[in-house]
């Protein structure tokens, strides 16, 4: 195998993945302000791409730690889909899919009557 200057082709595939994520997240943040309607729309567009930080909405609104994790999940799933993909670990993209798929349909379920 050539050397590719020291980095783990895993990692380096990683890594390639995350900025990919990262910037798939900020149009996707776009579409959920925009799905947000200024604090009046139905934010659907947010609970679906973002499930997992709107179940982090305790308190009625959109906290520091939601607003923290939306900003962080996309290069996380980047991150695992780039290195699962280069060691041929499918299993962990069928993990993160099913994780995400539970959060969306707890948000849909009426879990958040703040934002439903």
């Amino acid at each position: 195998m050539a050397d590719q200057g020291g980095i783990d082709p895993a990692r380096k595939a990683a890594r390639g993945w995350a900025l990919a994520g990262l910037a798939l997240s900020i149009p996707a943040l776009f579409l959920a302000m925009l799905s947000s309607g200024a604090g009046h729309g139905d934010y659907a567009f947010a609970r679906a791409a973002f499930p997992v930080p709107m179940l982090l909405t305790f308190n009625a609104s959109i906290n520091p730690l939601s607003l923290g994790a939306a900003l962080a999940q996309f290069p996380v799933y980047g991150w695992i889909a780039g290195s699962a993909m280069a060691r041929e670990a499918y299993g962990r993209l069928l993990a993160v899919a099913a994780v995400h798929g539970l959060a969306v349909i707890a948000c849909f379920s009426g879990l958040l009557p703040n934002f439903s």
